[in-house]
């Protein structure tokens, strides 16, 4: 998932239908889009913003539309999900909104465009937006937290913070019981909340990459994890960083109460 800290780019308040096609136009373009990511890993225009996904399954749903046509019902889960983990949003369609080509939400009974979340909560909602339209694309189903599926997550801990981190694999279990979550990550906060036989380390070894098992990280202390997973030792950059200058009045301070000669 790249870009998840971007929410959105604005688009014009036009009521035009959007055509999002049938089951089988939504996996032929999902296979040319990966395509084209394969041929170009670095090119960020395949990312869709959150705001223009939010307003581009709006403006395509209609009641005079197929039923796999129509994919309001992704709409509806991404505004269910996030009343889960957050109950001041409300999961009702109803008073969702597109106000001058921008999505709106209401919470704790308030209007608010998405850039207005936390920047923290933006990316928990990229994230799921990006699963519930990605499994939107193969499935016809109206419960898509309970499809079976894959998702692979790079460097999930970024744009969270700290509380986020701690709790995000959990989160993303209960919401997705059917989900297996492959991701990558650099944060002893992430790797805490992994059990034995879950947490694999790359490691480079005569010119190839091998995994080797984590036993157990969350029976870890953090300052552990930082330093036998993440090759991270804490104390020996404090004391690398400690003030030369100060060591040596400390050092002449011992010596007086010792009797010596400063």
């Amino acid at each position: 998932t790249q870009n998840r800290g971007n929410i959105y780019s604005s688009l014009s308040n036009s009521t035009a239908s959007i055509h999002i096609g049938t089951l089988k136009d939504r996996k032929d373009k999902y296979k040319q889009n990966l395509l084209k990511i394969i041929e170009n890993p670095y090119d960020n225009t395949m990312d869709n913003d959150v705001n223009g996904w939010f307003i581009n399954i709006a403006y395509s749903s209609n009641k005079y539309q197929t039923v796999e046509e129509n994919r309001e019902i992704e709409l509806i889960t991404v505004l269910r999900i996030l009343n889960k983990i957050d109950s001041r949003i409300d999961p009702n369609p109803e008073n969702f909104k597109i106000v001058d080509g921008f999505a709106q939400i209401m919470v704790d009974g308030e209007y608010l465009k998405l850039n207005e979340l936390s920047s923290g909560f933006a990316s928990i909602l990229k994230i799921v937006q990006s699963i519930v339209s990605g499994y939107g694309i193969f499935t016809n189903s109206d419960n898509i937290e309970n499809v079976t599926g894959y998702v692979l997550i790079d460097e999930i801990e970024s744009h969270l913070h700290l509380e986020w981190q701690t709790k995000i694999l959990p989160t993303l279990n209960e919401i997705f019981p059917n989900t297996y979550f492959i991701v990558t990550t650099h944060s002893p906060l992430i790797l805490y909340q992994l059990y034995n036989g879950a947490a694999f380390k790359l490691e480079k070894n005569k010119g190839y990459i091998k995994t080797v098992p984590i036993d157990s990280p969350s029976r870890y202390a953090l300052i552990d994890l930082l330093d036998e997973i993440f090759d991270i030792d804490l104390n020996k950059i404090k004391l690398e960083r400690k003030d030369p200058t100060r060591i040596q009045r400390k050092s002449e301070m011992l010596n007086l109460l010792r009797g010596g000669v400063a």
